[in-house]
């Protein structure tokens, strides 16, 4: 099969169905979330966060710093500040006497392009549905109110790819993913007398129902001052390990011997071989042409509960 003949993974085909849903966005909320990097997203049906998103850090290979910052009518508020793994993240609403309101994420399911499932499913049909995950984080984040959506997507097209690395062959392409979520937001929006609490490192930090603005973004973003140092990809490396950090989304998984490798890759043509976008310092920031982007898993089973 050739590249042009690949099969297309719709995502709104079918993914995240029985996650609950909504047909629109809030207006004017008061408080966005963005989660940026290698994040893995849950949904919690029993215990006591059912009804919440949970999100996972992932480990990945100690690139990775897991950090939030916070932002109050686009001045930063709480610089970003690294999240200690022996504390458990909780984000959502308070009443006027302190008490967690009930969780009550949502997930957009409009068909637009905003629509939360164009993030990639990994426990979907085209992925590796029936399977188990590790539930092996860095950092646990349990976000309890709010409409979930896709703010962003990937600048290239991606394909789904299968991993080879044998023969001078580094991967065949199987399907292709189009231009899936890279970021994911969320936007809350408190009631008259609420307001909204993010608990992170041990520490309570409330954002006042005050009319202003509020931004809290996560992140899990290759850093340089980490312990082995910046990540530095190159989209067409022959060793998968070296093009992208997709394929971590995968090892979250509890894969039968002998399975299907399967990870991302540029869609060929998008970028001429040895072009890199964006130029400059790569180091600080998310990559644009070697995606560090998020995965679902609708299949729960490990996941934060």
């Amino acid at each position: 099969m050739s590249e042009n003949e690949l099969e297309t993974i719709d995502a709104l085909s079918e993914y995240f169905q029985d996650w609950p849903e909504t047909q629109s966005r809030p207006e004017n909320p008061p408080v966005l979330v963005t989660f940026d990097g290698l994040v893995d997203f849950y949904y919690n049906t029993e215990g006591s966060n059912a009804g919440a998103c949970g999100i996972g850090f992932e480990l990945a290979d100690l690139h990775h710093l897991a950090t939030v910052e916070v932002f109050e009518d686009g001045q930063s508020l709480w610089g970003r500040v690294p999240i200690d793994g022996n504390f458990e993240v909780r984000l959502g609403t308070v009443n006027a006497a302190g008490a967690e309101q009930p969780a009550d994420a949502k997930f957009l399911k409009s068909g637009g392009t905003d629509d939360f499932r164009w993030l990639i499913d990994m426990q979907a049909r085209p992925w590796y549905p029936g399977t188990q995950t590790r539930g092996s984080y860095a950092a646990r984040l349990f976000v309890r109110n709010g409409t979930f959506f896709t703010k962003s997507h990937t600048k290239y097209v991606l394909h789904q790819a299968l991993k080879i690395e044998l023969a001078d062959i580094s991967h065949v392409g199987t399907a292709v993913l189009g231009n899936p979520a890279s970021v994911v937001g969320d936007e809350i929006v408190p009631g008259a007398n609420e307001h909204v609490l993010l608990k992170v490192n041990g520490e309570d930090k409330p954002l006042p129902n005050n009319g202003k603005k509020y931004e809290i973004r996560f992140r899990n973003i290759c850093a340089d001052n980490t312990a082995q140092g910046p990540c530095d990809f190159i989209w067409w490396d022959f060793l998968e390990n070296k093009r992208n950090d997709f394929h971590h989304h995968r090892d979250a998984l509890v894969l039968p011997q002998f399975s299907a490798k399967y990870s991302v890759v540029l869609a060929p043509g998008e970028l001429p071989i040895g072009t890199r976008d964006p130029p400059g310092d790569r180091n600080k920031d998310n990559t644009v042409d070697a995606p560090c982007q998020g995965a679902g898993y609708s299949g729960g089973g490990g996941g934060p509960a």
